[in-house]
């Protein structure tokens, strides 16, 4: 119809453009074909255009429907799909439960059968062999007796070779104590001679805690036996009371030394002890304030016996160590050194020209020196400052 429309209007046209224009000015016949012809043919280009757009819309729209339809029909194929996916998900998972079951029974199945098989062959195999195992209980009760000498004997000899051992170690820590001994000692009393010296030129006194540590020592003794003591407990409470308050009055006889509330210097040490290895001996030489000197005994490299001295100045700081050990490792005298280790910085004194080794046989010698040395600078350290000093 739409083109239609365009061929009337395109023939009316025509008609007006072959038409005079005196003609067309009266109107007439030919007006009235081109008015007809216009209306006519814009009519029909009007239905055709509505007919294009109406049969377009209802095109569309089937299509839509279509499209809804096959989405609709979609959705319901791929909801199907999933569900069969999930029931063949399900119905795998319990063949699988089910075919595991079925193999763990076959396994405990087959393991019991193995088992009994086996437990079935060492029933053969005992039975083939009980007569050995008879022949070896009268075999044993036979031997017995020479087996268990042979163990009891085998147990005495490493029990023997064990003490011969700790007692083979005794003696070499006593012999070796026994060689460095000598010089230690001397080292130790000539310290104190030292400082005797010191104290009288300085009008100070000198006092010993050795005295009142054997005090405690012979109060805690008679202590314990009157504990043990078996008798009436009223004789017996007495007796540990007076045994205690002894004691108690020993040990503040020696914390008043040590006080320093007189003023004195005091001997804080005991004898050397008869094996300096793994000893635990401790000794002090307490000056008036904080200066102290502490002694210690002990052994290097398990053979070389030592006295070291740590001093401490009127501040209570370090101001040197003197260590003097005794390499008496050696059968032949002429190996065996003393060894002088000395370290403090003091303008006075250089640590560095008594260190060194030295022959032990020369101890009493070398011991005089180091000590003259070292004391005699260390002693400067001990006296307390004037306050216009510090």
């Amino acid at each position: 119809m739409t083109i239609l429309g365009c061929i009337l209007i395109a023939i009316g046209t025509i008609v007006a453009a072959f038409s005079s224009s005196e003609e067309w000015r009266k109107g007439g016949w030919h007006r009235v074909k081109f008015l007809v012809l216009i209306i006519i043919g814009a009519s029909l280009i009007a239905s055709g255009t509505w007919l294009t757009i109406y049969d377009g819309q209802k095109e569309s729209a089937g299509l839509r429907r279509e499209l809804k339809e096959g989405r609709e029909a979609g959705a319901g194929e791929a909801a199907s799909l999933r569900d069969e996916l999930k029931e063949s998900r399900r119905a795998y998972a319990e063949a699988k439960v089910e075919s595991d079951k079925k193999f763990d029974e076959l396994s405990a199945q087959l393991n019991a059968a193995q088992r009994q098989n086996s437990k079935r062959t060492t029933g053969e195999q005992m039975a083939l062999l009980q007569y050995k195992i008879e022949q070896w209980g009268k075999d044993y009760a036979k031997n017995y007796p020479v087996m268990q000498s042979s163990v009891d004997k085998m147990h005495e000899e490493k029990i023997e070779s064990e003490k011969e051992r700790k007692r083979q170690e005794t003696e070499r820590q006593v012999k070796l104590t026994e060689r460095a001994f000598p010089s230690l000692s001397l080292a130790k009393e000539y310290l104190q001679g030292l400082v005797r010296t010191y104290a009288a030129n300085r009008g100070q006194s000198v006092t010993n805690t050795l005295t009142a540590r054997e005090a405690v020592a012979a109060a805690g003794l008679r202590l314990n036996q009157a504990s043990s003591v078996k008798g009436s407990q009223e004789v017996t409470d007495r007796a540990i009371t007076a045994a205690r308050q002894e004691e108690q009055s020993a040990r503040m006889q020696v914390r008043t030394l040590l006080s320093g509330a007189d003023r004195a210097i005091v001997f804080d040490m005991s004898e050397l002890p008869g094996n300096f290895f793994g000893s635990s001996y401790k000794g002090a030489i307490k000056f008036p304030g904080k200066a102290v000197w502490r002694l210690t005994v002990g052994v290097d490299d398990n053979t070389a016996p030592y006295l070291k001295i740590d001093f401490t100045d009127s501040d209570g700081q370090k101001s040197g160590s003197l260590k003097l050990r005794a390499n008496a490792g050696s059968d032949n005298v002429q190996n065996r050194s003393l060894t002088v280790e000395y370290g403090a910085d003091l303008p006075v004194f250089d640590a560095g020209k008594i260190n060194g080794d030295y022959p032990l046989s020369e101890y009493e010698t070398r011991i005089q020196q180091v000590l003259d040395n070292a004391i005699g600078a260390q002693l400067l350290q001990v006296e307390e400052r004037k306050s216009s000093d510090k």
